[in-house]
């Protein structure tokens, strides 16, 4: 009885163990494929970019701007690695750095920086990379590219700043109201901090006031067109 009990635990278990294989086959065979899709499908618009960016008709440097706009940070890496200028002016009067600002791409500003990106650069409207990154029509602020334009010498548009801080302020995001109000401190911008500070209170944000308090003693507020002819660092 024992052996015929051995016999058939053994059959089962083979039967078994078949049967883990044959499934565990067919999962691979299915899944593989569907992630190798998922990939194709991920590269798909980033491969037909570059492939139109580097047709007769669009120029190198057309083809750095479409990376950038397309968020393909390899393709941004590999272009100014091999020799493309940073500081190409597209047909807006725009440089890449001040694209990749507006977009908040903080992968892109830190590579075009590497590479000798001017930050002094400025589209018709006047505005440079980091007025870009303070005040992004898309996105909003960006903390982190802010935080590199100025620690590569960029210098803070004071109304620019200012509007944004009082914004992020009156709608109590704590993160960009820090990050605005250090700029502005760093820079010697006093006034807009205690600008910042009023619209918290006014708006009721109390964690944001008490950022903002933290920079005191802070001068009577003002307005953001009212220039303090003490404050330095702007232009």
């Amino acid at each position: 009885m024992f052996w015929r009990r051995t016999a058939f635990s053994g059959i089962v278990f083979g039967f078994t163990t078949g049967a883990t294989v044959l499934v565990v086959a067919a999962f691979a065979a299915f899944v593989v494929p569907a992630r190798s899709a998922v990939e194709r499908a991920r590269t798909t618009d980033f491969t037909e970019a570059r492939r139109i960016a580097l047709s007769e008709q669009t120029s190198a440097n057309e083809s750095l701007w479409l990376a950038i706009r397309m968020r393909d940070d390899g393709a941004v890496e590999r272009m100014l690695y091999h020799g493309q200028s940073p500081d190409v002016v597209n047909s807006r009067g725009e440089t890449a750095l001040i694209m990749a600002a507006d977009l908040c791409d903080d992968f892109a500003v830190e590579t075009l920086l590497r590479h000798g990106a001017s930050v002094a650069h400025k589209d018709p409207s006047g505005r440079d990379a980091l007025a870009h990154a303070i005040g992004s029509h898309e996105f909003g602020p960006c903390p982190q590219t802010i935080v590199a334009l100025s620690r590569a010498g960029a210098l803070p548009q004071r109304d620019a700043l200012c509007v944004r801080l009082v914004e992020a302020a009156a709608t109590g995001d704590k993160r960009i109201v820090a990050s605005l109000a250090q700029l502005a401190d760093r820079n010697g911008m006093k006034d807009v901090v205690a600008i910042g500070y009023d619209s918290a209170v006014r708006s009721g944000q109390e964690a944001c006031a008490k950022t903002l308090a933290a920079y005191g003693p802070l001068p009577p507020a003002t307005s953001c067109g009212a220039t303090d002819p003490a404050t330095t660092g702007a232009h």
